[in-house]
């Protein structure tokens, strides 16, 4: 569902200029023993003008905001896909990963020794390697690294755990072979895709597996059961990618009477141990919130966790090509990924 961003390219961009990168620090109330989370607040540098036109193309483009048939909105998610533009850079190829088909997605210029394992966004219900190519290779042109984008199982025709069974298999042999190689190893995902990554690394944490070096979350999606009736009421109208009836029923349709499962809800799940962890998200879009109560829940439990909010932002602006936050968002995952962070 996020692929509606990727369908704004047409619209001339503004010259980039530095954003301002002063965050203002807020703390965020936890227990009593826990440290205080500090978010990091970035303005918006997008002009109010060209906010509104990428949101006015937003809405018109995003057929998809409005329909409730999964495979419905799975074929509009496919068709806004091929209005990505041509991803520069990087080389593209087919392949799998312990039996799960997917993308590798490589640089052209100088590579470093790094693995990301990126899950797509989509619902759970959409997307694929083919709508996440501009996206992962702004990542892989940064970093360096090779990144696979598993082609995942999606409901309804696979329902929870089919995800999590597919992204396991990739995990375990990528974090088998990096280890031996002596590859750094990150895991990434957007939406749903961040939900995942969540799930899969508490999953992986569990069993004894080694973990990733970083996890990187683009408005991840944790919390199946949808926004809540607050979140609803501050955000719906400013939320131009989807709505709070389409993000319930897709949590039915992938989780059925499981959406309050850990492994499908990764929000409620024990989340000590995991590694250190940047999150993204914009203060326009409904699953913005859940990616701020995960922060806050990661920080109570012990987990070295970075939350930057975006103003103003859409869900997962990061692949909106028109919008001046995109490139420094991208840099500093990027430099997260790849711990050059500052």
């Amino acid at each position: 569902m996020d692929d509606v961003n990727q369908s704004t390219a047409g619209v001339e961009p503004e010259p980039e200029s530095e954003p301002n990168l002063e965050l203002e620090p807020e703390a965020v109330p936890t227990d009593d023993d826990a440290p205080a989370l500090r978010p990091k607040e970035v303005r918006a540098r997008t002009s109010r003008r060209r906010l509104q036109v990428v949101n006015a193309a937003a809405r018109r483009l995003a057929t998809a905001r409005y329909a409730t048939d999964p495979l419905e909105i799975r074929r509009t998610v496919d068709r806004l896909a091929r209005l990505q533009p041509r991803v520069r850079g990087v080389t593209i190829r087919r392949g799998s990963v312990a039996g799960v088909p997917g993308e590798w997605v490589m640089t052209k210029g100088r590579a470093r020794p790094g693995t990301v394992l990126y899950l797509h966004g989509g619902g759970y219900i959409a997307g694929g390697p083919h709508t996440h190519r501009m996206l992962v290779g702004a990542l892989v042109v940064r970093t360096g690294f090779r990144a696979f984008v598993p082609d995942y199982r999606l409901a309804p025709e696979h329902r929870h755990p089919a995800a999590l069974d597919d992204a396991r298999v990739v995990y375990d042999q990528l974090a088998t072979q990096t280890h031996n190689t002596g590859r750094s190893f990150a895991v990434a995902g957007d939406s749903a895709g961040g939900g995942l990554a969540t799930a899969l690394v508490v999953d992986r944490r569990d069993a004894d597996v080694r973990l990733p070096d970083r996890l990187a979350l683009i408005s991840p999606w944790v919390d199946l059961s949808g926004p809540s009736p607050e979140t609803i009421e501050a955000r719906a109208g400013l939320d131009v990618v989807m709505r709070a009836e389409q993000i319930q029923l897709s949590g039915l349709a992938y989780a059925e009477d499981r959406i309050a499962d850990p492994s499908a809800s990764p929000l409620w799940a024990d989340l000590r141990g995991l590694p250190p962890t940047l999150i993204q998200v914009g203060t326009s879009e409904l699953i913005g919130v859940e990616g701020e109560l995960l922060a806050q829940r990661m920080a109570i439990a012990g987990v070295p966790v970075a939350l930057e909010v975006w103003e103003k932002m859409p869900h997962v602006f990061q692949a909106v090509p028109v919008l001046k936050e995109r490139r420094f968002a991208l840099d500093r995952l990027a430099a997260f990924i790849s711990e050059d962070r500052d």
